[in-house]
């Protein structure tokens, strides 16, 4: 196992760390016959050979900063087993350039993707309640974006205030700005 990680009470694992040097990191769905449910605060931080992320389907929650400053970090997919991710979880991945969230994401954190400022692909789901102040802040590469009707939780302007937004698309339902 390449991680650090620990198990809980419950019987679930909870990543801690990474220990390897791949460039590719394929977050495991299970370790000694455990389900792999969150990345801790701080879990991968500032880990500069990475360049793609795989969060598989056991994974519920991204901890805050858990991914912060990882700033060869490319790519990321997550599994829509994920409902949340932490404040700062991808801060400061300054190459990071496509996003593909989980389909089930429920809430973005405050300055979740800040700084991220190659980030021009990124989808924000249906799904999706909450959306924190400067989430996107920064993100200079990012053009547009579309809002789900269900974001009830944010201030449009401050979740991507300096970022290169040119066209926000906003779903049906929504009622007001």
């Amino acid at each position: 196992v390449m991680f650090d990680y620990i198990k809980t009470e419950t019987g679930t694992v909870t990543i801690t760390g990474y220990i390897g040097e791949d460039s590719v990191i394929l977050i495991p769905s299970s370790i000694e016959d455990c389900p792999v449910t969150a990345v801790a605060d701080l879990g991968l931080r500032e880990d500069q050979t990475v360049t793609y992320i795989r969060i598989p389907s056991s994974v519920t929650e991204i901890g805050p900063k858990a991914f912060i400053s990882c700033s060869d970090a490319e790519k990321i997919v997550m599994a829509d087993s994920v409902r949340s991710i932490g404040a700062e979880a991808f801060s400061g991945c300054a190459k990071l350039k496509k996003v593909t969230l989980s389909r089930g994401l429920i809430s973005i954190g405050e300055a979740a993707f800040r700084d991220c400022v190659s980030l021009s692909d990124i989808d924000l789901p249906d799904t999706l309640i909450t959306v924190g102040s400067r989430a996107f802040y920064g993100c200079s590469a990012l053009k547009e974006i579309y809002i789900p009707a269900g974001v009830f939780d944010g201030n449009t302007f401050e979740m991507f205030m300096n970022s290169g937004i040119e066209t926000v698309t906003f779903g049906k339902r929504v009622k007001s700005i």
